[in-house]
Order: C-alpha cells, then sequence, then structure tokens
C-alpha cells in the first residue's frame, strides 16, 4: 500500500514515475500504464526464490533507466550495489 500511495503522490506532483511489479511465471514480462504510472510486470513466481528473481530483474531493468531509482525492499539490497558505484544510466 505505501508504494501505491507514494507512486500517486509523486505523479501528483508532476513526476515521472515507474513501478516495477512481480507477476507469477506464467507472464511475459511487459508494461502497461495505470493512474499516469508506468509498471513494468516481471514474471519471476511468487515465493521466495522468485522474490530474488524479482529483485534482480528489476534492478537489472532499473540499470537502463534514467532518474532515480527508489529500492522499499531490502532482503536483496545487495542487487542495488551497481547504483551506488555508479554504474548504469546516469540522470
Amino acid at each position: 500500500m505505501f508504494a501505491q500511495d507514494l507512486a500517486l503522490f509523486l505523479r501528483s506532483r508532476d513526476h515521472q514515475v515507474t513501478v516495477y511489479c512481480q507477476t507469477a511465471d506464467e507472464e511475459i514480462m511487459h508494461e502497461d500504464t495505470w493512474n499516469g504510472i508506468r509498471r513494468v510486470l516481471i514474471p519471476a513466481g511468487m515465493d521466495y526464490v522468485g522474490t530474488m528473481l524479482f529483485d534482480w530483474k528489476s534492478i537489472s531493468h532499473a540499470l537502463h533507466e534514467k532518474g532515480v531509482a527508489l529500492t522499499l525492499g531490502y532482503n536483496t539490497g545487495v542487487f542495488n550495489l551497481p547504483f551506488r558505484f555508479g554504474i548504469g544510466s546516469t540522470l
């Protein structure tokens, strides 16, 4: 719920917002728009292994995007090291 509220708040302040969403394995990666927010839906399964895979895929995708990345989870925070060391796109 926090991620949804934050995304809507930022969008209401005219920020471009992208949210990564975890989906079941049988789907394919795709994008859509919800209330002016870009969603990237990433198939990874819904168990703990799927969550780690989702985090990895999300970070890998975000490295090619411009802007600021805000990660709300912390269990796989090590995947964010490329951002810390300036690897990937810049503003």
